[in-house]
């Protein structure tokens, strides 16, 4: 079967996965800090030298992951086996990091990581299946295949399953697409909510859909929700959490400043 990729422009892609890279550096330095320390502190700019003893500007295995297969992908095709090889290269080698140096890794990607190079499962067969391992590890990384392959949800399966195989983390990064996809057609507000309407659709007989159904309410000209949601280590947490940030439709100070810093990484 031949699957086709999207063509989009590279300033499109870049524009994207940039804006990835700098959203995740400014939270590294505060991971794991509670929704109460960061509305007593919030964000403002890119810092660093938090959690971790890193530079402001560094990015996380979000990224450092997201880079791995789009590397791949580059190269015009989708290879599963060579993606992998990629987070190998990043979780044995410590490429695709912003200093040399991995620093953080979940242990469901760590754990399908070793499946495929030290038990040796295809590389489709080796995300965690169960229900305990739904973090956020397919879900950080998904971007690549949601801008290439919008409308085939079989591929956003399948490279969820690379890591995570249980259906939850796979409708997450579906839903996630659907969501980037309205606003790639159209960039506005209502363009999340079609988003999320279109997934309510799609997964209106899925029982698993009770995990996502508080995403429809959100009121995307409020900040009330964010009050309300838990902190977003869990899967579908996070995956409210982001339609939330996409709805907001503004680029605020500390994400200009973070791009300029994050510049400054890469080129060294």
């Amino acid at each position: 079967m031949v699957i086709i990729m999207r063509k989009l422009s590279v300033n499109k892609i870049k524009a994207v996965i940039l804006g990835h890279a700098v959203a995740d550096a400014l939270g590294v330095p505060v991971e794991f800090s509670s929704r109460e320390e960061l509305d007593e502190s919030p964000v403002t700019d890119m810092e660093g030298f938090g959690t971790y003893p890193y530079p402001a500007g560094c990015w996380s295995d979000d990224t450092s992951m997201t880079l791995c297969a789009l590397h791949s992908l580059s190269d015009g095709e989708l290879n599963f086996d060579d993606i992998m090889q990629n987070f190998g290269k990043w979780y044995y080698k410590d490429e695709f990091t912003p200093t040399g140096e991995l620093f953080d890794v979940g242990n469901a990607c760590s754990t399908a990581i070793d499946n495929y190079f030290k038990k040796h499962l295809d590389a489709e067969n080796c995300g965690l299946k169960g229900e305990n391992s739904n973090g956020n590890g397919s879900l950080m990384r998904i971007l690549p295949f949601s801008l290439l392959f919008p409308n085939d949800y079989e591929v956003i399966y399948k490279a969820s399953a690379l890591t995570h195989a249980h259906l939850r983390s796979k409708m997450a990064c579906l839903i996630y697409t659907m969501v980037l996809n309205e606003i790639l057609s159209n960039n506005s507000k209502e363009a999340v909510i079609r988003g999320i309407e279109k997934a309510k659709a799609f997964y209106e007989e899925e029982p698993e859909w009770e995990y996502f159904e508080r995403l429809p309410i959100i009121d995307i000209h409020t900040n009330i929700m964010t009050k309300t949601l838990a902190k977003p280590k869990y899967v579908k947490q996070s995956a409210t959490s982001i339609s939330i940030s996409l709805s907001k439709n503004k680029m605020p100070n500390c994400f200009k400043n973070g791009l300029m810093k994050l510049f400054i990484i890469m080129k060294n």
